[in-house]
């Protein structure tokens, strides 16, 4: 049970960011699993794209 509160917060923390640090305002599993196989170079250009 306690790995599941840990992931769940950890997914809440996330998506936090995401949205007050870069302005991703829709956020689904399919936009998460998309973004976690960018190479970390480009992160910041797809989540600008993102937007």
């Amino acid at each position: 049970m306690a790995d599941a509160e840990m992931a769940a917060n950890l997914l809440q923390h996330l998506a936090g960011e995401l949205r007050q640090a870069h302005g991703i305002q829709q956020l689904s599993h399919d936009f998460l699993c998309r973004l976690q196989k960018v190479p970390a170079a480009k992160i910041r250009e797809t989540l600008a794209k993102s937007r």
